[in-house]
């Protein structure tokens, strides 16, 4: 995998900025916010769903369902700046998100289990979860309050690249792996404060110690960090989170000691790790405006009629990102195998989704008292130049009422990309999907559409291509071929935005004096500037600042005293300005 792009964890900028490693000029921003996503007319996308039975003496028993499509915000404002001409965002990889939400009658609250994130690429997430009877009246009462004290928190990690250090080890791996089950709980588990911890106060300190450094030096903080990335990426993978850990950085190790025995690390390579990241927002201020139309969050309640015992009803949430390009219909497919001797046939069932609503709810018809297993496939009608076909993700073993599909679970690829309203008052952008040179998806995102994704196999080997269209004068641009990876555009992204600097050489002219005004492109007359070449100082620099990429350059004119002359430009600014003598 190219760690071109992704954050440099070794040169952090502020608490949610790193460099983009390899790319000079580049940062990355990575989510440090949340908040809850709008539809299309400016509403929260929140919906509090109730079920009853029609008798209140037989199943099934009353409950709610509540939904809330989130987005994790990453920082774009401080990242448009002179000093960092471009920018882009990260994508959590896994996380956990808790939800709160504060009664003014109970102190403690209504505090809903973590659920899994399963972030779709383009930081949105849509989450849901089962409610009691009284849970549900609580949360009725507060949107009918038009108070609704919710508070979310989300724990995830984001991939970057290991700082690096000038420090070869030698890795005693058996003995390492001795110490660190004593430092992992039975399951394996670690948490990533515990583990430098232990690496830098047990392991370096020690005088037999299993990592023994060959070359360099550094200290032991910096030393410990780096070594605990360096086992996160090899000998670490993804864990459930425990409840009672209140923090991101638990991860799983594997901790056989026949892998190897004895490991040599150049601590100065560029190595792909996860660092654990947390965020915590009041939600709030972002729902006083729930206005007074409640059934927009709560509808009428639905009556599920009597039924016997057997029958399940099942929760399906997918995290599909919406705007998804070429995508005709999605969904999932159900199969309960027979269940001997109650039940001898299978039972099917099928959850088609929505862009504006990927959920929904099936029943399967199971034996009583039979666990609720069953088998579940995702599936995607796509079109593209080739046709229309259909493409189903694996078949995957599940259990329980509560089904969340992931974008790994339809056997595609989700390639977001999204538009920042900055750069869209400036230009209408076209982005185009190509494989093999060919277009395969195109998008069109305009102030009314600032997002889409393209749905790609799991190896396209394709490229982006932006195309954008000034809304001043239809001036166009395309940019070179991006690589295939969540895209994010702002106006710092495109070339031509930022500082320039104009060499300017009148080292031909034959005169004592010779007087110039310099303008950007978009500026107005009275915004020119002076710049003066003598004999004696033939050449200068002038420097100008474009707030608009595709209108970067500049215009000049010559200054005598008989009055000014006329405007030659717009000039490229990558190029010297050389003036000629006049015949």
């Amino acid at each position: 995998m190219s760690l071109r792009g992704m954050p440099d964890f070794g040169v952090p900028l502020q608490a949610a900025e790193f460099p983009a490693f390899e790319l000079p000029g580049e940062v990355v921003g990575v989510p440090n916010g949340i908040s809850i996503a709008r539809d299309a007319e400016g509403y929260p996308r929140l919906r509090l769903e109730r079920f009853r039975g029609v008798s209140p003496d037989r199943p099934p028993a009353p409950y709610g369902l509540l939904s809330v499509w989130l987005v994790a915000e990453a920082p774009t404002p401080s990242l448009a700046t002179p000093t960092a001409p471009r920018a882009r965002r990260a994508v959590p990889d896994r996380g956990v998100l808790r939800v709160q939400v504060d009664q003014l009658d109970a102190p403690a609250g209504l505090e809903i289990p973590p659920s899994p994130m399963a972030w779709d690429g383009s930081l949105t997430a849509l989450w849901g979860t089962r409610l009691g009877t009284l849970s549900t009246t609580r949360l009725q009462e507060c949107l009918a309050d038009r108070f609704l004290p919710l508070h979310a928190s989300a724990d995830f990690e984001v991939r970057g690249v290991a700082p690096r250090l000038p420090v070869e080890a030698r890795v005693n791996w058996p003995e390492l792996a001795a110490g660190l089950a004593g430092v992992a709980t039975g399951a394996g588990l670690v948490g990533r404060a515990t583990l430098v911890s232990w690496l830098r106060t047990e392991v370096l300190a020690a005088a037999a110690s299993p990592i023994q450094l060959l070359s360099g030096a550094a200290r032991e903080d910096e030393l410990a960090e780096v070594l605990t990335d360096w086992l996160r990426a090899r000998f670490g993978s993804p864990a459930a989170q425990p409840t009672d850990n209140p923090g991101p950085d638990v991860f799983a190790l594997s901790l056989d000691p026949s892998l190897a025995g004895s490991l040599l690390w150049d601590l100065a390579t560029p190595t792909l790790t996860w660092r654990p990241l947390s965020i915590s927002q009041d939600l709030l201020p972002q729902l006083r405006d729930l206005g007074p139309e409640l059934s927009r969050y709560v509808p009428a309640g639905v009556d599920l009629p009597t039924i016997d015992l057997g029958w399940a009803h099942l929760d399906v949430l997918a995290n599909l990102p919406g705007q998804q390009v070429g995508v005709l219909a999605s969904g999932v497919n159900l199969l309960a195998p027979p269940h001997p001797p109650q039940r001898p046939q299978a039972v099917t069932a099928t959850c088609e989704f929505t862009p504006d609503q990927p959920r929904g709810q099936v029943t399967l018809h199971l034996s009583p008292g039979e666990p609720i297993t069953y088998r579940s496939q995702a599936w995607l009608v796509i079109e593209d130049p080739s046709g229309i076909r259909e493409v189903t993700g694996p078949d995957r073993e599940r259990d329980g009422q509560r089904l969340v599909l992931t974008p790994s679970d339809f056997g595609v690829g989700f390639v977001p990309v999204c538009v920042d309203d900055a750069l869209l008052e400036l230009a209408d952008v076209e982005v185009t999907l190509r494989v093999a040179d060919a277009p395969v998806g195109r998008a069109s995102l305009t102030r009314g559409t600032r997002d889409a994704v393209f749905v790609t196999p799991s190896d396209p080997g394709g490229t982006l291509e932006v195309r954008l269209r000034s809304t001043l004068d239809g001036v166009e641009r395309t940019l070179a071929p991006l690589p295939l990876e969540s895209l994010w555009l702002g106006r710092a992204s495109i070339p031509g935005w930022g500082p320039h600097t104009v060499e300017i050489d009148g080292t031909a002219l034959d005169t004592p004096l010779t007087a110039l005004e310099m303008r950007p492109e978009l500026a107005a007359d009275s915004d020119a500037t002076p710049v003066a070449l003598t004999a004696a100082q033939p050449r200068r620099s002038w420097r100008y600042f474009t707030d608009d990429p595709l209108h970067p350059g500049y215009w000049y004119r010559l200054r005598p005293l008989d009055g000014p002359g006329p405007w030659v430009g717009p000039l490229s600014p990558d190029q010297a300005l050389v003036l000629a003598a006049t015949p």
